[in-house]
């Protein structure tokens, strides 16, 4: 299979990929939204407190130049001093409330470059992944009505969890279990007909961009070179 153009789903350790990241996030939720305002991020990359307990991600295509490389990102807050976002704001139904022997963690910042099925599909495989590889599970994010039915019609078993809650529009707490979400991630990927994850793993960490290269990628492109440019992104909804 020529991997040229395909899509690959990162684990952004280094800093260099992790900067990537927030600019993404700066050219959508401040940018291009207004969801967050731009003047509180002057040096043009969105974050906040929640990065510091936080795994990030970032989807790109495989050779293609920076300015059309990177179309999709999400983070996964882990549990920690603070509740998760959903857990703390939302009013969530009895039988949802945190509970330390089903570890949870929540998606968030989800980025979807061209409402592309397959960048979601590779955010939501990564989540999935990261999850059942570390004990969460189960998945929280607060999500508008649209995303929540569309990642029903991709298959995913989401379950709303709480009442609306009003933040910039109708969001909507939601939960998946990791367990379920792999079955039907697994039909997903069947019906996109990707590689199967014995060829292509789910996601790849990068820990240094350069030894990682080296040791997995030997003669592709940088994935993680720094330019930008001023693709355009589109926000997936969290």
């Amino acid at each position: 299979m020529n991997s040229a153009g395909r899509l690959r789903a990162y684990l952004a350790r280094s800093e260099a990929a992790r900067r990537i990241h927030f600019r993404l996030r700066y050219e959508v939720y401040c940018r291009e939204t207004g969801f967050e305002p731009a003047e509180q991020h002057p040096e043009g990359i969105e974050r906040d407190a929640f990065d510091e307990h936080a795994e990030h991600f970032l989807v790109g295509h495989e050779g293609h130049p920076p300015e059309a490389r990177w179309v999709g990102t999400m983070r996964l807050i882990l549990p920690g001093k603070r509740p998760l976002p959903t857990t703390a704001n939302c009013r969530l139904f009895p039988e949802v409330v945190p509970d330390p022997d089903r570890p949870a963690v929540e998606v968030s910042r989800l980025i979807v470059r061209g409402a592309s099925p397959e960048v979601l599909y590779h955010l939501c495989q990564a989540s999935q992944e990261y999850a059942q590889r570390h004990g969460y599970s189960r998945m929280f994010f607060l999500v508008r009505p649209a995303l929540a039915r569309l990642l029903r019609v991709h298959g995913l078993p989401v379950d709303v969890c709480g009442a609306p809650h009003r933040h910039r529009g109708t969001r909507i707490p939601c939960l998946t279990h990791t367990d379920e979400a792999g079955a039907a991630l697994q039909a997903w990927r069947q019906r996109l007909r990707l590689p199967a994850p014995s060829e292509v793993p789910h996601y790849t960490a990068w820990e240094d961009p350069g030894l990682g290269r080296r040791q997995q990628h030997a003669g592709a492109a940088d994935p993680f070179d720094p330019v930008l440019g001023t693709a355009k992104v589109a926000a997936g909804g969290i």
